[in-house]
């Protein structure tokens, strides 16, 4: 398919290339690639032709026809006590705990704040009030 017939991306292309991927992944994932090309398109100034209505019925179509396999139980959140269970097992002296420990509390509070660095919009984008790649600079103290 040519460039030109690409995009804007139409809503039988849309939903031609979500049928072939619907049953391989789970629903979330598949909901994700269709928010990123939706996403692509308005960073890029061009024109989402798909409505609203039409994206969540593409949505419902691929919710129930993913695989089993890609849905999993609900599991309990990790909170604070639990993670300080697991910091008490693990052995401050033996560098693999360490590192474990480590990636444990990092990805914990960096999670736990996720929402100071992500934009709950692409049209709330304000680059005084995000971070941006140009914000971020490599030096040494």
């Amino acid at each position: 398919m040519s460039e030109e017939k690409c995009t804007p991306a139409s809503p039988n292309i849309i939903t031609l290339w979500l049928s072939t991927i619907a049953g391989t992944y789970s629903s979330a994932t598949i909901k994700n690639y269709l928010y990123g090309v939706r996403a692509w398109h308005i960073i890029h100034g061009i024109s989402w032709q798909i409505d609203e209505a039409g994206t969540d019925a593409l949505l419902q179509a691929v919710t129930r026809l993913a695989p089993e396999s890609s849905k999993r139980k609900k599991r309990l959140p990790y909170t604070i006590s639990f993670i300080t269970t697991l910091l008490e097992d693990l052995n401050p002296n033996k560098p693999l705990d360490t590192a474990v420990a480590g990636c444990l509390t990092t990805t914990f509070y960096g999670r736990a704040r996720l929402g100071e660095f992500t934009v709950p919009r692409l049209t709330d984008f304000n680059p005084l009030d995000f971070i941006t790649r140009s914000d971020i600079h490599i030096g040494q103290d």
